[in-house]
């Protein structure tokens, strides 16, 4: 278990509780947990802050994993770069359902 040193006293239970959620669905979904003290640490910073952040990664563990191995959480993106990505991937989609699962990867 990590020590949660620059998390407030009263979050860092919930930090550790979220954590070990997520550890969970990774294990539901058959994935291993990254072994980056570093970034395990930065990780449950996010969960101690963010109910959604959670949710999402709890729901789809492996986008989670799928945006630190691809370096997207750790890069600056140039100007318009994201919004070329996002147009590109919406391109050809005119429903809801389709969107949902463009976005969904």
């Amino acid at each position: 278990m990590i020590l949660n040193r620059e998390i407030p006293t009263e979050l860092s239970h919930e930090a550790d509780v979220r954590w070990r959620e997520f550890c969970n669905a990774l294990n539901r979904a058959n994935l291993a947990p990254f072994h980056d003290a570093d970034l395990q640490a930065a990780t449950q910073r996010i969960f101690a802050f963010s109910d959604f952040v959670v949710r999402s990664c709890v729901h789809a563990p492996g986008m989670f994993l799928h945006l630190i191995t691809s370096g997207d959480l750790q890069r600056s993106y140039l100007s318009g770069e994201y919004d070329g990505r996002l147009e590109k991937n919406l391109q050809g989609i005119s429903e809801n359902q389709g969107l949902g699962r463009s976005l969904s990867g």
